[in-house]
């Protein structure tokens, strides 16, 4: 560690801000070497966690990077089962209606339907005349 006047640089930055004032009063290269010795304290220090972070991420890369604790719980739904006979019963409904639906017959006869409406054009032709 780097001195001035004989006084440890680091125990002086630690001293109160009225006596750093007298200090760096006195000696004004006190100071700066003060912040210089703490921005590469800083500097050396965040180059060390990033080398710390670094070696991490090569390390994951390097490896599957899984995680380390797994959970194998398959969820169970504790309505599943109602659930499922709920879906066949109301399939079962719907085959039956489609049965039904299939099978039925129209009400009407196309042969009457047909006689109704020339009837009706028969009837609309003889009334127009007189109107």
């Amino acid at each position: 560690m780097q001195t001035s006047g004989g006084v440890d640089c680091r125990n002086d930055c630690s001293i109160n801000s009225s006596h750093m004032h007298n200090i760096s009063r006195l000696n004004p290269y006190h100071s700066l070497v003060c912040h210089n010795q703490l921005e590469e304290e800083r500097v050396s220090r965040i180059k060390k966690e990033n080398h710390m972070l670094l070696d991490k991420m090569s390390h994951i890369m390097q490896t599957s990077g899984g995680v380390d604790c797994r959970n194998d719980y398959v969820q169970k739904s504790l309505g599943s089962e109602k659930r499922q006979q709920d879906l066949l019963r109301i399939t079962e409904e719907h085959e039956c209606l489609l049965q039904r639906l299939s099978s039925c017959r129209p009400r009407y006869s196309v042969q009457v339907y047909d006689y109704v409406m020339l009837c009706y054009v028969k009837n609309l032709k003889f009334y127009n005349k007189y109107f």
